[in-house]
């Protein structure tokens, strides 16, 4: 696209054609029709708007640049991580403990700090595995203290389970009394199956709410390499069953994590064909999404999709860095743009 402007038409690539609408709309451009010329004005440094060299610079507030920060992936920023696993006592001794996932404890404050430097923000996942593990749960309580504690870097998904009937129900409020954004399950780790009817108060009362329900799909670093698994059934983690979730409650918002090897085409079918449902890209690189993207033929909807790291159980620059050869507008909507709306921060 050359100095700002692009033609929308039918081979105008689908990921390239949605940044051209945003930016026109969001700059009050001209009309938008297709075969048109439409005003996009490139978000990048020493790039004019209308006016030419008298115009003012066009930077979307509270975006900056690449930066030069060593160490730090050169991605634009700030960012929202839509999957964080924080490495702290609470989670490390708690579910994970059986599943011996090799992780240093580090402060709240750490935690923080790692994200402040990069400019970014985190969603913090909540787990409850006590009836399948017997081991204290990363609650919806400790959650709201850590959002509590860096609110300008936090936001909050706390848990409950499932197995535990009226109490998980009772635990749903709670965190909608605790201001949290949504609740995050991992079916497999818990052991329950989201279709089944025991679980339909929750997602009826999680909708009521206003709560965002992300859900792990397909493989688990938890239990692998153990005896059994530990005892874990991938089957639980097919997003077939969260289909059958988002048909009844059209209402919920739902975000399917961890779209990797094991039934991504499934993850893709059911975001694709339930316009409730996000992807959260995490599992393969962002080579592998963004391929998807340009394909015409693709069901991959560059508007509900989100970037999470899976830290600390992954490592959050080497996440980054797989997003810095791509276009800057799809970086701009993937990391920061579908997350911020979504949320609703």
């Amino acid at each position: 696209m050359s100095r700002g402007y692009g033609r929308i038409d039918a081979t105008t690539p689908r990921i390239r054609r949605a940044s051209l609408y945003r930016n026109a709309r969001r700059y009050g451009a001209v009309r938008l029709r297709r075969g048109r010329r439409v005003r996009a004005p490139r978000i990048a440094c020493g790039v004019r708007g209308p006016g030419g060299d008298q115009g003012a610079p066009i930077v979307q507030p509270g975006y900056r640049c690449r930066g030069k920060e060593p160490g730090v992936p050169q991605v634009l920023k700030p960012f929202i991580d839509f999957h964080v696993h924080p490495p702290i006592k609470e989670f490390i001794d708690g579910p994970v403990a059986p599943f011996d996932v090799g992780l240093d404890a580090l402060g709240i404050d750490d935690v923080a700090d790692h994200y402040r430097q990069r400019e970014g923000r985190a969603v913090i996942l909540g787990l409850d595995t006590e009836s399948t593990t017997r081991y204290r749960p990363f609650s919806s309580d400790d959650v709201a203290a850590i959002v509590a504690a860096h609110p300008e870097v936090f936001v909050g998904f706390g848990s409950v389970d499932p197995a535990r009937g009226a109490k998980a129900v009772a635990g749903i409020h709670v965190a909608a009394r605790n201001g949290l954004a949504g609740l995050a399950f991992d079916p497999v780790a818990q052991a329950f199956d989201p279709a089944d009817r025991s679980t339909f108060t929750l997602w009826g009362n999680a909708s009521d709410h206003g709560l965002i329900v992300l859900f792990h799909t397909g493989v688990t670093r938890l239990g692998r390499g153990l005896p059994g698994g530990s005892g874990l059934r991938l089957a639980h983690g097919d997003p077939r069953w969260v289909d059958v979730v988002a048909s009844l409650y059209p209402d919920l918002r739902i975000v399917l994590a961890h779209n990797g090897s094991l039934w991504r085409e499934e993850a893709l079918a059911v975001a694709s064909h339930k316009p409730n449902v996000w992807l959260s890209l995490i599992g393969a690189s962002a080579a592998e999404y963004t391929a998807l993207f340009d394909d015409a033929l693709s069901p991959l909807d560059p508007d509900r999709c989100l970037f999470g790291s899976g830290w600390a159980l992954a490592d959050l620059d080497e996440q980054l860095a797989g997003w810095m050869p791509v276009d800057e507008d799809l970086q701009r909507q993937v990391l920061h743009d579908n997350a911020f709306e979504l949320l609703g921060i």
